[in-house]
């Protein structure tokens, strides 16, 4: 996945046989920005910021991976299905927040309007009671039907999951400011973080509520501390884009649908399956979504350069980029197939049954370049996001239910990869018919 930039100059190389740092980086520099000449890519800005992201995906998935391992070993399947069934209910209540304040934010701050990242804090914690709402009743729910473990897991979500939302702004902030070091380096702490806690937690205790609190309590305690950091940097004075907060809430309504059909995979098998099943199905998405992830990194990559864009340069590039990406993603999904037996017979041995679920699970990867959604952000092309919305989630979800009730986990699986190739197909369908808006001059006041 690359990002898009117009034509750059070609720097030119000068002879030189002093083999200094100097003249090495001359000539590195040199050669990415010839390389432009084939990818019509900002190499040198490609190269710089995804060096950290990947370092910081690397210090995620390498903690992922490690933890996973000492789930399959320490935890009963039953009680990993429990923990990822709670997540999965956390995250779609976290929809009804507004979960697309941070991408609005990083859009703001890109175009200079670094005061807003103060004002998106009080917007998200007044946004939250939606949240803890939602938590609160389904807590009484499970409480009222003796299931404990449930109800006490939402009643810590529904105190600790707003000031968690408000904290972590400080990554979009980031994103927008292109400090791609430091947001690698805040994230890669915050992982550590976080798979050291869980994994003592395991070793001391398989209850599901501790195991609840301390994923939530290890995030919101490196989450604050670094929001702190950043916050301080920021002068009252900055200037706010008003605007942002609206685009937010669009942005917003319209993750509530893709969100909860996200989500609605682990809770249709935990239902209809059982815990252990989810817990199979979870193993077997697992290694792709690590994949998944590490491309995705580039979005925080794309999105500021993407906004400074021509719709035409988006429509002519977008497609392009997406078949460049294949040269490079295909090699990995069918690397991935053939030794998807070995790296589960070594890694997870408890897992086998995941194997060919996570083969068949893999295809969708061959999609990740696809720029599209980020283009329809970076252009604020809410009736596009809109469509994709709701026609995918319905969609999706309607085929889950009708795929898992017959044929299992095998049924969710082939329904969420025939969905990501139909959602692909109508993503460059509306791109090539996307219209321009009018450019925005100024940022005017709006109701927050």
């Amino acid at each position: 996945m690359d990002i898009d930039t117009k034509e750059m100059p070609i720097i030119p190389t000068q002879p030189d046989l002093d083999p200094t740092p100097k003249n090495l980086r001359s000539r590195v520099y040199s050669l990415l920005r010839k390389s432009e000449r084939f990818t019509k890519t900002d190499m040198v800005y490609l190269t710089k910021g995804s060096f950290w992201l990947f370092f910081s995906q690397g210090v995620a998935s390498a903690g992922s991976f490690l933890l996973a391992i000492a789930c399959a070993h320490f935890l009963p399947k039953e009680v990993y299905g429990d923990y990822k069934y709670i997540i999965s209910i956390s995250g779609i209540i976290t929809t009804f927040t507004l979960t697309g304040l941070g991408t609005a934010l990083t859009r703001a701050v890109a175009r200079g309007y670094d005061g807003t990242f103060k004002k998106a804090i009080s917007v998200s914690l007044k946004w939250s009671v939606f949240m803890v709402v939602g938590s609160l009743i389904g807590a009484g729910y499970y409480l009222f039907n003796n299931n404990y473990t449930l109800g006490i897991s939402l009643i810590i979500i529904a105190c600790i999951s707003p000031l968690l939302k408000t904290v972590g702004l400080y990554g979009p902030y980031l994103s927008g400011k292109k400090d791609f070091k430091k947001s690698s380096l805040y994230n890669s702490v915050e992982s550590i973080t976080a798979a050291v806690a869980f994994f003592i937690a395991i070793l001391f205790t398989d209850n599901v509520i501790a195991l609840v609190a301390v994923f939530f309590g290890a995030d919101l305690l490196t989450k604050s501390f670094f929001y702190f950091k950043i916050a301080r940097g920021v002068t009252t004075d900055a200037p706010v884009d008003y605007t942002a907060f609206n685009f937010g809430k669009h942005i917003s309504f319209i993750n509530i649908w893709l969100n909860i059909s996200a989500q609605v995979d682990k809770v249709l098998v935990y239902h209809y399956l059982g815990a252990a099943e989810l817990a199979i199905y979870t193993f077997s998405t697992a290694i792709p979504k690590q994949v998944r992830s590490f491309v995705g990194m580039l979005a925080p990559l794309a999105m500021p350069k993407l906004a400074g864009r021509s719709l035409e340069e988006l429509k002519e590039s977008v497609p392009k980029k997406f078949l460049l990406s294949l040269l490079v993603l295909g090699p990995i999904v069918l690397a991935y197939i053939i030794l998807a037996p070995y790296i589960y017979k070594i890694f997870f041995p408890q897992y086998m049954d995941s194997v060919f679920y996570s083969q068949i699970y893999s295809v969708f990867m061959l999609l990740l370049g696809n720029l599209s959604d980020t283009a329809f952000t970076a252009k604020k092309a809410l009736k596009e996001k809109y469509i994709l919305s709701l026609g995918v989630s319905i969609f999706s979800t309607v085929f889950m239910l009708i795929s898992v009730y017959f044929y299992g986990v095998l049924g969710i699986i082939v329904s969420l990869v025939v969905t990501k190739y139909l959602t692909a197909l109508v993503m460059f369908f509306l791109l090539k018919n996307l219209k321009e808006l009018p450019d925005e001059n100024t940022a005017s006041k709006a109701t927050v």
